[in-house]
């Protein structure tokens, strides 16, 4: 294991680390029960394709000689905390729309690094994040149009 990341291996970092991070988010909004079924439904969906995915991105980590790093706990914490608040003072429409800004960043991490020069299946990876995310997204904004 390098103790200096290169490029690609600093990439996969935060996309891995910041990706859980959103996984542990939507699965705090489920387990305290703050948003509508659909929505429900949906973060589900997502947290379950998306670990999967996230898992190849460590592996793809770990085949570079790196150890994958976890989110930044805290961090995670306090955004499912503001969820938790918005979602008893604001409308669920309003909860979405800080959901699909936070996917959105995430997303652009992933579209950036997908400027460096990987392997085949390393890019096909990093091209099935964007894939999921911007559907998550749109299914999003699907949901917050019948909030």
């Amino acid at each position: 294991m390098s103790i200096i990341r290169d490029d690609y291996t600093a990439a996969l970092a935060g996309i891995h680390a910041h990706g859980w991070e959103l996984l542990e988010r939507y699965r705090d909004l489920v387990e305290q029960e703050v948003v509508s079924t659909p929505t429900e439904a949906l973060l589900n969906q997502v947290v379950e394709k998306r670990r999967d995915m996230l898992e190849r991105v460590e592996a793809m980590e770990r085949a570079r000689g790196d150890l994958p790093k976890a989110g930044n706990e805290e961090r995670a914490l306090v955004h499912a905390i503001t969820d938790w608040v918005k979602s008893r003072v604001q409308s669920e429409g309003s909860l979405i729309l800080r959901l699909i800004e936070a996917e959105e960043q995430w997303r652009t991490e992933v579209t950036e690094a997908t400027e460096l020069d990987w392997s085949e299946d390393e890019q096909d990876v990093l091209c099935q994040l964007i894939i999921h995310s911007e559907r998550f997204v749109d299914e999003l904004r699907f949901l917050q149009s019948a909030v």
